[in-house]
């Protein structure tokens, strides 16, 4: 008989919907580096759920050059607020 240590849990989409709270996440960081560009449009929940499967970084990227601005303008600032929010999660 074989025994165990360890049992795994998969959480993330299967006993917690981590996506939606990560878009919604995503959501308000990135619509607040498109007002920091003078950008008054804001992303949908859907369009940042489009985002998903792309690290931060690529995401700013992707918005950037969707809006027009050069990611680098946003990129220090959009990551370190995403790192200092995330424990609010």
């Amino acid at each position: 008989m074989t025994s165990f240590t360890h049992i795994i849990f998969d959480f993330d989409g299967t006993i917690a919907d981590t996506e939606s709270i990560f878009a919604q996440f995503d959501q308000t960081l990135l619509n607040e580096a498109l007002k920091r560009e003078g950008i008054q449009s804001a992303l949908t929940l859907q369009e940042t759920r489009d985002l998903a499967g792309n690290n931060a970084t690529s995401k700013l990227e992707i918005i950037a050059e969707r809006y027009n601005f050069p990611a680098k303008n946003q990129l220090k600032l959009f990551l370190q607020e995403r790192e200092n929010k995330r424990d609010d999660l």
